[in-house]
């Protein structure tokens, strides 16, 4: 059987955060020594704008015309990856996506996606981890990552 949990929506930042996280995501590129093009600008930028992980096709499809090609952001996407810039998520469709990493990194949440419609909802308050922490620090293991993957139908498709 399985257990309810309580799904609490994430409230995300308005634009003016957006652009202060695209800026120090932007810095942190410069201390590494990666160079800040105009394009990569615009794919940061619109990267923090978005309130759930992308697709690198999605993140294309968002940026004007002409600015790069898709396999330029698909590399991109993947150095951020591997700068620890960003949070690749695999919701178990085949599809990466990516999130930009919140620079305190103790906000914390997951994702539902709707099991007929494919939309996807962040959420707060996962009890999991603490509880999960315990148990894996008595067995000696250190530096907890883990992924949750939650599906539902949405209300919207309920209805």
């Amino acid at each position: 059987m399985m257990a309810l949990m309580k799904v609490k929506a994430c409230k995300h930042s308005d634009h003016n955060k957006s652009s202060e996280k695209a800026e120090n995501l932007l810095n942190v590129l410069r201390k590494l020594k990666f160079r800040v093009t105009p394009q990569r600008k615009i794919m940061v930028e619109k990267l923090v704008q978005e309130h759930h992980p992308v697709s690198a096709e999605e993140l294309y499809k968002k940026l004007p015309k002409k600015t790069t090609d898709l396999v330029t952001v698909f590399r991109f996407l993947n150095n951020l990856e591997e700068l620890g810039l960003v949070q690749k998520f695999d919701l178990n469709d085949g599809i990466r996506r990516y999130e930009a990493m919140s620079q305190d990194n103790n906000h914390h949440h997951h994702y539902i996606q709707c099991k007929k419609c494919g939309s996807i909802e962040a959420f707060d308050g996962c009890d999991f981890d603490e509880q999960l922490s315990k148990i894996l620090i008595k067995k000696g293991y250190v530096d907890l990552q883990h992924s949750l993957e939650v599906k539902a139908i949405c209300l919207k498709c309920a209805s």
